[in-house]
């Protein structure tokens, strides 16, 4: 029998590529507010806000045509439903026949991988920063700070229940399911079903369902 741990995370045709992803970093003021940076975002604002309320079928052609280019990877058949917002697009990989569904918003800063056969439901949200503050002494408001970022990798299989919240550094194995509503803080094991806030495993399936 297969030792599930030892599977490859995606398909082994997947135009994914982790070694893409940036590794863990920090993002200082000066940086996250450099004019080529605020332009990028306020370009792909404006593009996102044009196409991404288009309903149906047209608009997941529509934006399959005009968001591909600007995805770090993306295989030939996915879709993005209508107000799902992506920034910035160059961090973004999305893999074969996956989905991201109404409303759901990803932070991909430091890198996001939805992996081949998976996405989530409507109203989810992905976050690859959080906030540093360094100084206890001042108001948040008066500081700089630093923006702490780590990826967020969706392996093969995966599905996200709506409504789920997955934060910075998150990794979710192959044929695992997150239950609606969940907050995931942790790494979730292959062929596992998590639910809760935060998101614990509540039960793990056997790889011989899937053949």
């Amino acid at each position: 029998m297969t030792n599930p741990a030892a599977e490859s995370p995606f398909l082994s045709d997947t135009v994914l590529d982790e070694g893409l992803l940036p590794l863990p970093t920090l993002i200082s003021d000066e940086e996250r507010r450099s004019i080529k940076r605020l332009l990028k975002y306020e370009a792909w604002a404006w593009f996102q806000a044009f196409t991404n309320w288009i309903p149906g079928k047209v608009g997941w052609i529509v934006r399959h045509v005009l968001y591909r280019p600007f995805f770090q990877r993306a295989s030939k058949n996915w879709h993005i439903a209508e107000h799902a917002s992506i920034q910035p697009p160059g961090r973004f990989q999305i893999g074969e026949a996956s989905v991201v569904s109404r409303y759901c918003t990803i932070n991909a800063i430091g890198g996001v991988i939805i992996g081949d056969h998976g996405g989530m439901g409507p109203f989810c949200i992905l976050i690859t920063s959080n906030h540093r503050f360094p100084n206890r002494e001042l108001p948040l408001g008066y500081q700089t700070h630093l923006l702490e970022t780590a990826p967020i990798v969706f392996e093969s299989n995966v599905w996200v229940g709506a409504g789920c919240i997955i934060l910075p550094g998150v990794r979710i194995g192959k044929y695992s399911i997150v239950a609606a509503g969940s907050v995931v803080t942790k790494d979730v094991p292959r062929y596992t079903i998590v639910a809760g806030v935060p998101a614990k495993v509540i039960r793990t399936i056997d790889p011989s369902e899937f053949g």
